[in-house]
């Protein structure tokens, strides 16, 4: 993505509601040993393997891909709702002032 063009990423709600969904449904306890994880097998906390700087990586967690690869935390659950609450309120006060002010016939 070009420089400019930073700030779409950001102003666009459905990387909020992808992170909103995503997020809780990689997401693994740091409590948990590396011996109870495993490769391959489904669930959260299991392990997967990655490609960074051309070389293979074994054992990463998906919560730990998932947030280094797309930048979603589990801590900024509470910041994605939010914002997506936000985004609504703005589009009904929209609505509600423009249904309000604007006046589509004239008699």
């Amino acid at each position: 993505m070009a420089d400019g063009w930073i700030w779409l990423h950001y102003i666009v709600p459905i990387r909020y509601g992808v992170a909103g969904l995503v997020t809780p449904a990689f997401h693994c306890p740091d409590d948990i040993p590396t011996s109870e994880m495993s490769n391959g097998e489904p669930g959260p906390c299991s392990t997967v393997s990655v490609v960074r700087n051309g070389a293979v990586q074994a054992g990463v967690r998906k919560s730990d891909f998932i947030d280094d690869f797309m930048g979603f935390t589990y801590d900024d659950i509470g910041f994605y709702i939010g914002i997506l609450v936000l985004y609504a309120a703005a589009f009904a006060l929209a609505k509600t002032i423009l249904l309000r002010y604007v006046r589509h016939q004239s008699r």
